[in-house]
């Protein structure tokens, strides 16, 4: 999806409820906002780190969002956004997650849960080739939700506007990414954005 004049981007697996992305659509929509949907083929067996991989639905807010699209619309649509976000996760996490379960090698996982939910996900590039991307628990509730989306936005907002404070994003200072992707979730106990690590625990050991 990678396009200079792109504002936002969904791109969803076949089978995913597309009223739920055509609300979305219908939320963010405004004059001059440019958003670009893709429908991806349903996916197989996937071989590598869990929360790398894609979800079902993602969401992507790039870079002319915030440069360009923010300036002229005003900070508004920041609102909206975010609502609109909140709103299309609700419909696939908590009550309404549905069911997935992950394959392990034997001893390479204490559960097959996920721990991050593998079917709702959002991405915001801070330049080319580097993003940040959000997970949220499969059971994640509506205010948790908010949090974590209006977290993650204003976030995104700070780094491109140049108001970035470091340790704001606790752990982004220094760390690497991995595929152009840093990885973060919502920590309840700080009440911050923060940069977790995908690899799995025994290659940690290994390192």
């Amino acid at each position: 999806m990678a396009d200079e004049t792109l504002h936002l981007g969904i791109s969803y697996e076949k089978g995913i409820d597309t009223k739920a992305v055509a609300d979305f659509e219908a939320a963010v929509a405004t004059q001059g906002l440019a958003v670009k949907t893709e429908e991806r083929p349903e996916s197989g067996p996937f071989a590598g780190i869990e929360w790398l991989l894609p979800t079902a639905i993602m969401v992507i807010i790039a870079k002319p969002y915030f440069d360009s699209f923010l300036g002229e619309a005003g900070k508004d649509h920041y609102h909206i956004l975010k609502k609109a976000l909140v709103n299309l996760g609700q419909k696939f996490l908590g009550k309404n997650a549905p069911k997935t379960t992950l394959l392990y090698t034997k001893g390479k996982a204490p559960s097959s849960t996920p721990k991050y939910s593998l079917v709702f996900s959002a991405y915001g590039e801070i330049k080319h080739g580097l993003r940040l991307k959000l997970l949220v628990g499969p059971d994640t509730v509506e205010g948790e939700l908010e949090r974590a989306i209006g977290a993650f936005i204003s976030t995104l907002a700070s780094i491109h506007n140049g108001s970035y404070q470091p340790g704001q994003l606790e752990g982004f200072d220094g760390t690497k990414p991995i595929g152009g992707t840093v990885l973060v979730t919502y920590d309840c106990k700080v009440s911050k954005l923060v940069v977790i690590d995908p690899r799995p625990k025994d290659l940690e050991d290994e390192s």
